[in-house]
């Protein structure tokens, strides 16, 4: 088809090739797409090169499956994505219902009795942005309800993370305590705010089954416990169990892949989005499966009698304020000093 300037309104490349809009009326457009061989290239001279030749040198520069995941839509089919290319091709981001504070992104409002998780994956040397996901967790198939990717100074954020929580019926929250500035800001969340529904990571009492909370809130991300957050979040997404709204995590699980054994970000990427969300199972990593899961969402945080020696089975978890003026009284974790 040879088209007339004057009926091209743009050009634009897209995460699935090239979309040529074409101009319909004074109030409307026509979308059209095309394959990147059909887009002429042209070297640093101003001379055309050959789609061959463009490809070698996308490869050469950026490397093979960031040409394929960028020109050729392979990702849909890539094994070396986190989640599988059917998975992939259903994500479908929505816009947010309001931006609170400018920061965050809201795609559904705090519900009573609901309980939710806030996670906290902090900027690390000034690369990456603090990356915060708020998931609901009150049935099986959760759901992202906000999330924020902010530049803001450390000291900063516990007001944030405290407003933030507190919006969302004093949220679970769990922060990466791996950098100085997660731990931080967990311990200003304690001492200075009063927010107690933080997570500890978990100490195993030798010669007992009895688990302890840590002296110092947060969730440490090492080799076996990325793995462990990673599997589980696979799992719900493969199972069609999480759903989520944001465009940047969803556009960072695109270019989440398998570099050397480990799943992370492809170059030039980020991937805090995706890490901020696999923090989500951090309280589940012990759990076997859904109906584990499942049990402890209903006892933890749970206005009923509940069997103190079931609750031990799995890793214990905090409290959910209910958004109601009952609050519960066993929260679900002893600070051990």
């Amino acid at each position: 088809m040879i088209l007339k300037s004057s009926d091209i309104g743009s050009i634009k490349k897209t995460e699935l090739g090239y979309d040529i809009v074409m101009k319909r009326s004074s109030n409307g457009f026509r979308y059209y797409t095309t394959d990147w061989k059909n887009v002429p290239r042209y070297d640093k001279d101003g001379n055309q090169i050959s789609p061959d030749e463009f490809r070698r040198q996308v490869i050469d520069k950026y490397g093979e499956i960031y040409f394929k995941q960028n020109y050729e839509c392979s990702f849909l089919g890539s094994s070396d994505t986190l989640l599988s290319s059917q998975v992939l091709h259903d994500l479908h981001d929505d816009e947010p219902i309001e931006i609170r504070d400018n920061m965050l992104n809201i795609f559904k409002y705090p519900e009573k009795n609901h309980k939710y998780i806030l996670t906290v994956d902090p900027a690390k040397d000034g690369k990456d942005s603090f990356a915060i996901q708020v998931v609901d967790v009150t049935i099986i198939k959760f759901e992202q309800v906000a999330s924020a990717k902010l530049q803001v100074d450390y000291l900063m954020m516990p007001e944030y993370l405290n407003d933030y929580g507190i919006y969302y019926n004093t949220a679970f929250m769990i922060i990466e305590n791996n950098e100085g500035a997660g731990q931080s800001i967990a311990d200003i969340l304690k001492n200075d705010y009063d927010y107690d529904n933080l997570y500890y990571d978990k100490i195993h009492v030798p010669n007992s089954i009895t688990v302890k909370p840590k002296k110092f809130a947060g969730f440490t991300t090492n080799k076996k416990t990325r793995r462990l957050i990673l599997n589980s979040m696979k799992t719900f997404f493969e199972n069609d169990k999480f759903k989520i709204h944001d465009v940047n995590t969803i556009k960072e699980f695109f270019t989440f892949i398998n570099i050397n054994g480990k799943y992370q970000a492809d170059s030039e990427c980020h991937d805090d989005m995706v890490m901020s969300l696999a923090l989500t199972f951090a309280p589940f990593t012990e759990a076997r499966n859904f109906v584990d899961i499942k049990k402890m969402i209903d006892a933890i945080g749970s206005d009923n009698d509940v069997d103190t020696d079931d609750i031990n089975d799995y890793i214990e978890m905090g409290n959910f304020d209910d958004y109601t003026d009952e609050y519960i009284e066993n929260n679900g974790y002893v600070d051990v000093f």
